[in-house]
């Protein structure tokens, strides 16, 4: 390549183009990308994000408390598995002791998915904490084979990460609702609540139906189970429940930003 536009925090190795380069991704034989990649790359580099704090204040104390919107609780962890004497296994029959096997591989699994989980999730709001009084911040994209491009994040927020790991993030640059701005917000309110079958318009009245428990949400999150219990994504309604709320507090909405 005989000129490259922009920059890049590594170099355009594989960790770029996950698997090496592949003829049907090429512009040209032996060219793996083109200016157009670098530019569109380079296009997600410069969007900037910053954390949101309301949404990270009410992750902590999800976690600090174990409360159910996290899925797990830190505090306890599952049994360990239960051990047997010598002398009770030299006298169990091999059913029973294929039994004993059978469970004690299970409740193992479970510790490391637990363990696992935790870990995660205390990694994700640690980077998110740190990150918190950035005015912003930039993610730097990879590819796999295709080119298909992915953020290179290992334990902070990301914009494909879990459900609390996108909702931990804003952009950060924002601009007025406008005359439509709230109604967008309406929508996806009710498409986190998981009424993402519904039509647009639909949703929207769902969420003008909901407003005070939205606004209720938003207030005092863990005063409430609504935004949460048996939604599809509870971090994506709590973070657009705030934006609600504080836009429905202007004088025009369509100012808020």
């Amino acid at each position: 390549m005989h000129h490259i536009e922009g920059g890049s925090v590594l170099p355009i190795t594989d960790f770029w183009v996950g698997s090496g380069a592949h003829s049907h991704t090429s512009e040209q034989p032996g060219r793996p990308v083109s200016l157009d990649d670098l530019r569109a790359t380079n296009t997600l580099q410069r969007t900037g994000w910053r954390i949101n704090r309301g949404v990270l204040e009410t992750a902590q104390r999800a976690l600090s408390a174990g409360h159910p919107v996290l899925e797990v609780d830190p505090r306890w962890p599952p049994p360990r598995p239960v051990r047997i004497r010598s002398d009770e296994w030299a006298s169990l029959p091999s059913d029973a002791r294929l039994r004993h096997i059978e469970a004690a591989r299970a409740a193992r699994t479970e510790r490391t998915a637990w363990a696992s989980t935790v870990s995660a999730l205390t990694s994700l709001l640690r980077a998110a904490d740190a990150d918190r009084d950035h005015p912003s911040l930039w993610i730097p994209y990879g590819h796999d084979a295709r080119l298909r491009r992915y953020p290179l994040v290992s334990s902070g927020p990301s914009p494909q990460g879990s459900g609390l790991s996108r909702s931990i993030l804003m952009f950060d640059q924002g601009v007025p609702l406008g005359s439509r701005g709230l109604y967008w917000l309406a929508v996806r309110a009710a498409t986190c609540a998981g009424l993402d079958k519904l039509d647009h318009d639909a949703r929207a009245e769902w969420a003008s139906q909901h407003t005070e428990e939205i606004r209720a949400t938003a207030r005092d999150p863990f005063a409430t189970s609504w935004w949460w219990e048996g939604r599809d994504d509870p971090w994506g309604l709590l973070a657009t429940a705030f934006e609600l709320h504080e836009a429905l507090a202007e004088p025009s909405p369509g100012d808020f930003h």
